[in-house]
């Protein structure tokens, strides 16, 4: 992106100028420490926690069309406009994934109610990070896991415990079998320059909520589907 920094600190500054219902549970526990609806960033150049307006769109994120989005975020943090976006910072490749995976539209416009169901569907309780939505649905009991697969996709959520990990992810460099541990409570991306933004209590606090609240609606879906299709074998 090319904003000038007075208008990125304007931006930074009126962050609750855009008026909408914040996401609650676990959505708002992530996203509180993410980004805002219309946040992005270009990784470490800048980042804008909301509202921020397209250079070549002149549109807040939230008004931009799924496809737009993508041209945005094509190319090297020299030559794209964005590299993470939204309330849960999706990265180019997390993005374009997601969209496929759940058949969405170059089209649709990604709107909070979109990033949501995105968040929810394929990041949270999608094959994306089996060991967070096998705890929520109740199929295992291992917060850790959970927990630190939350701490592998979003950078403000700690690791529970000390955690090996390698130190770098790029298949090219010399370091990539050398292994680092991340202690207690810091981001798993800390090597990375990244810091936590919440602690391992309420993290675990809120984990144990989403699990009950999941398997809630897990069995409210069942229970409307079996009256809907009273006759259907669909095994709920």
């Amino acid at each position: 992106g090319n904003m000038d920094d007075t208008t990125k600190k304007s931006l930074r500054d009126n962050k609750d100028k855009l008026v909408r219902p914040k996401p609650t549970g676990l959505l708002g526990f992530i996203s509180a420490k993410e980004g805002g609806y219309s946040g992005a960033n270009n990784s470490f150049a800048w980042s804008v926690m909301d509202n921020y307006v397209s250079n070549k769109y002149n549109k807040p994120i939230e008004a931009l069309t799924v496809g737009q989005i993508k041209e945005l975020q094509t190319g090297s943090s020299d030559t794209r406009e964005l590299y993470a976006v939204g309330a849960y910072q999706m990265i180019p490749s997390v993005f374009k994934e997601a969209v496929k995976k759940l058949n969405i539209s170059d089209d649709e416009v990604f709107t909070p109610e979109l990033q949501d169901k995105i968040a929810m569907q394929h990041l949270i309780l999608g094959n994306k990070r089996p060991g967070l939505a096998d705890y929520l649905k109740g199929n295992s009991n291992n917060i850790n896991e959970a927990m630190t697969s939350m701490a592998m996709e979003w950078a403000s959520v700690p690791v529970p415990k000390d955690t090996r990990r390698r130190k770098s992810f790029d298949r090219a460099s010399t370091n990539y079998n050398t292994y680092i541990t991340v202690p207690k409570g810091d981001s798993y991306y800390a090597h990375e320059g990244n810091r936590a933004s919440h602690n391992v209590t309420d993290t675990k606090e809120v984990l144990e909520k989403a699990r009950v609240a999941t398997q809630k609606d897990m069995t409210n879906f069942a229970l409307a589907e079996r009256t809907r299709r009273p006759n259907s074998n669909q095994g709920f």
